[in-house]
């Protein structure tokens, strides 16, 4: 990237940066798809699409 980017990311020269990862849609070994921590602060479209997509991608195991 960028260091312009990188800048405003907050990656300073060790280039790293802080991450927080929160699922919106998590795959059961049953096929049934839970909501994650990311779902509380998705819009329900989004919510309903991840869901959509994440039983899809399951499927073609």
């Amino acid at each position: 990237m960028s260091p312009k980017v990188a800048q405003s990311l907050n990656m300073g020269r060790a280039g790293v940066a802080p991450v927080e990862v929160k699922p919106i849609a998590i795959p059961e070994p049953d096929g049934k798809v839970k909501l994650g921590a990311g779902a509380a602060e998705t819009p329900p479209d989004q919510v309903a699409e991840a869901v959509r997509a994440t039983k899809e991608l399951s499927e073609r195991r």
